[in-house]
């Protein structure tokens, strides 16, 4: 398991998102599973190259980890996808969920303006 932050945009709180608190939580929880580099992954036999913002889903899995029905994970990977805030790509074994504009919303914007700044703060 890789470890680190995301960030929560508060635009979300405008969505109204947080009214339905399992779509908050399993949301929250794509944002977190999703990597955050390119990243191969095993799943069995096969190997599954992942790009930033990708990770390998299994309806059943994310049901017992996240105490929802499969019905509700369902319905939310809809709303989701009517939204456009993420895609699902599914073959017989597993699928793979991308979430959209995750560079626009995970991006490292920090670490670029600290490089942009650091030559500035370096010549005084």
């Amino acid at each position: 398991m890789q470890y680190g932050y995301i960030k929560l945009w508060r635009k979300s709180l405008d969505a109204g998102w947080l009214q339905n608190p399992k779509l908050w939580t399993f949301w929250c929880w794509c944002l977190m599973k999703a990597t955050h580099r390119e990243y191969d992954q095993i799943v069995g036999c096969q190997q599954v190259h992942l790009m930033p913002g990708e990770f390998v889903f299994a309806r059943k899995k994310a049901s017992k980890e996240l105490r929802m029905s499969e019905q509700s994970i369902r319905t939310f990977i809809d709303f989701l996808k009517t939204s456009q805030n993420l895609t699902i790509k599914t073959t017989n074994k597993f699928s793979v969920i991308s979430i959209i504009n995750w560079n626009t919303y995970q991006g490292n914007e920090f670490e670029n303006n600290q490089q942009i700044n650091q030559p500035l703060t370096n010549k005084s």
